[in-house]
């Protein structure tokens, strides 16, 4: 038994579905890459800007590939003219992915880096600022420093 030859309007459905995938698949690269430039630059506020977009171009490709894969026989699911070309969008959103992952990871650990960094002033400056008892006296550990250290002077003549 022969599989039938694929229509003309088969042929049409393939390749919208292939160049769909790779618009979809190099437009999500894309603002990844923006995604992963604004972070480096500390520029984590502006990201807000680009979480729609991420977001639906995400659940389309996210759709794409489900359907793809779902079909009787996924690898003729597409354009078969267009498969080095589905291979390179793919192959660039995973740069993409992968360099929004380190520059998320880094900027976490920059941030980490700089709340230790502000709790350790604040750590310090608190230590320094002691406060007064109900009589007046100096309380914490000012207090205990300056009551151990003790000026003395010893005059050897009598």
């Amino acid at each position: 038994m022969t599989t039938p030859a694929p229509s003309k309007a088969d042929a049409v459905r393939k390749a919208a579905r292939t160049n769909d995938l790779i618009d979809v698949a190099i437009r999500l690269a894309t603002v990844m890459n923006r995604e992963a430039t604004l972070l480096r630059q500390m520029k984590v506020a502006d990201i807000a800007a680009l979480q729609g977009e991420k977001a639906t171009l995400t659940d389309a490709y996210e759709r794409m590939v489900r359907e793809i894969r779902s079909a009787p026989d996924p690898v003729h699911a597409l354009d078969p003219s267009r498969l080095a070309a589905v291979k390179t969008a793919s192959e660039r959103l995973d740069a993409a992915a992968n360099d929004t992952a380190v520059a998320l990871k880094t900027t976490a650990v920059a941030n980490e880096q700089m709340f230790h960094a502000i709790a350790g002033a604040i750590r310090d400056t608190q230590s320094e600022n002691e406060t007064y008892t109900r009589d007046g006296r100096l309380a914490g550990a000012a207090a205990r420093q300056r009551q151990q250290a003790m000026a003395v002077s010893v005059d050897k003549t009598l």
